[in-house]
């Protein structure tokens, strides 16, 4: 669709946040449902409050828009670790939350932001890994 391919990866700002709100609960909403021992309810304020420490912190976080509205985000952070008896001192970037509106899903957009994620921050990082809950 057209209003997808004109979709753009970009630094998340403030005027983001209702946004990324928007979409932060659709998949915390999941999260709860899926394992309720391991995550709370989503709670809109609490998002906020997230959403806005993350923008102010060294949390990166990447959004993916078609200039009219907020498809998707990526919420990373980064993690050093120093030399161990076991491994050489590593930079990794932890990706919490990749997000993407249902109505905007097989687009390619989740990719989108991956290689927006790489072209932004991967050379600062000396080490990929994947994993999935």
């Amino acid at each position: 669709m057209d209003q997808f391919l004109e979709a753009h990866v970009r630094r998340a700002t403030h005027g983001d946040i209702a946004s990324l709100v928007t979409l932060g609960l659709t998949i915390q909403e999941l999260h709860s449902q899926a394992l309720p021992t391991v995550f709370v309810e989503p709670d809109e304020e609490a998002f906020a409050s997230f959403f806005r420490d993350a923008l102010e912190s060294d949390d990166h976080v990447l959004v993916v828009d078609n200039g009219k509205e907020l498809l998707g985000y990526l919420l990373a952070a980064h993690v050093a670790r120093g030399t161990t008896s076991f491994k050489h001192a590593s930079s990794l970037l932890y990706i919490h939350h990749i997000v993407v509106a249902p109505k905007a899903r097989r687009e390619q957009l989740g990719a989108r932001l991956m290689k927006g994620t790489d072209a932004r921050l991967g050379d600062r990082f000396s080490h990929a890994a994947t994993a999935v809950l």
